[in-house]
């Protein structure tokens, strides 16, 4: 999705290429803690888990505010390129390659023609959805701009009822009671559940907030966007003490999470930051390459996150921070490896 940002006379404004890059770093937190990639989750007991799971509180509204941050910078863009969606896929492709090829290397993965082929299908949730968006938004550029103010603030109260506050409500409810968040018949995106705001629709409706922020130049001061910050996680800490539900995107107080942080970011000014831009070029790229095969099961297999997920919570804390800024900073420099080789390749290719 094109993220032009707006310009001062000194270059890209940094403050939301900042923030996209603390939004990597709180994706990996998600996902040290995933059971199907970090795991830290499954081993952490006691005040060790507490731990964790304010890291998670503070981390989930990642992907909301990623999305929140296209349709702010997106919601004036008249056309698409299909060439956009095909360079994304080519790099899922790529970097899935390159990790499989690391685990053949490794021994982490048994070599197979049939895996090889496997491991190339492009499956990856969230680009799936953003390149939907993508195609999308256009149309729902329209809508933004044929809505005026009042009219745009009832329309995100019917979409925020129906796909924000309902589910939030109707699936922590019997997620309580039930212990299974989904009912049969009263979903709103599905007939049973919200699914978890793993959906194009909260990704439009995140998309027509970050909109509706740029086209009425909606703003608050970076004690309110923090104070908000702060409530919205605490209610969300102690949501997740009696449902599960604390770490869905389509929860209330996450969609509230993104919203504030993002405001946070809108109300500072650090001008044009030369070295910021050039990491938050990366941003992207640190989600593809660190969800990779190789390294979940390879680079984060040399940090022992089972047994130190187990320990008391100081051990608990340090690992995270390694691993997690360990993968950070090893993800961007393969983006850097890879960016310094297509520029090669491009100014040779412009020479010939």
């Amino acid at each position: 999705m094109s993220q032009k940002h707006e310009n001062n006379n000194k270059g890209r404004d940094s403050r939301f290429e900042l923030l996209r890059l603390l939004l990597m770093y709180m994706v990996i937190i998600l996902h040290y803690n995933n059971s199907k990639m970090g795991g830290a989750f499954d081993y952490a007991t006691g005040y060790s888990l507490y731990l964790l799971k304010g890291f998670e509180v503070i981390s989930i509204c990642a992907v909301n505010c990623f999305v929140l941050i296209t349709g702010y910078f997106s919601c004036k863009a008249t056309k698409v390129t299909f060439k956009k969606p095909v360079m994304l896929i080519l790099m899922v492709i790529g970097y899935q390659l390159a990790g499989l090829i690391g685990q053949f290397i490794t021994g982490a993965v048994p070599f197979s023609l049939y895996t090889l082929i496997w491991g190339l299908i492009p499956a990856n949730w969230f680009v799936t959805m953003f390149i939907v968006l993508y195609l999308i938004s256009p149309y729902l550029n329209i809508i933004v701009e044929k809505l005026e103010r009042n009219e745009f603030k009832k329309f995100l109260l019917l979409i925020g009822t129906a796909f924000f506050i309902y589910p939030t409500v109707m699936e922590a409810f019997f997620s309580i009671k039930t212990g299974n968040s989904a009912f049969m018949g009263l979903g709103t995106v599905t007939a049973q559940s919200s699914s978890g705001g793993y959906t194009i629709v909260n990704f439009v409706c995140m998309y027509m907030i970050g909109a509706y922020i740029r086209k009425f130049s909606i703003s608050c001061s970076t004690i309110k966007g923090t104070g908000i910050f702060a409530v919205a996680s605490l209610l969300d800490f102690l949501f997740s003490m009696k449902s599960n539900n604390y770490t869905a995107y389509s929860n209330i107080l996450v969609v509230i999470q993104a919203v504030s942080l993002f405001l946070i970011f809108a109300s500072i000014n650090i001008g044009s930051v030369k070295i910021i831009n050039s990491l938050a070029k990366s941003s992207f790229s640190i989600y593809l390459i660190h969800t990779t095969g190789f390294m979940i099961t390879v680079f984060w297999g040399k940090f022992s996150i089972p047994e130190h997920s187990a320990g008391k919570v100081p051990e608990v804390l340090c690992n995270l921070l390694l691993s997690v800024s360990a993968m950070y900073i090893a993800c961007l420099i393969i983006d850097y490896i890879r960016r310094g080789i297509f520029c090669l390749i491009k100014n040779f290719l412009h020479k010939e």
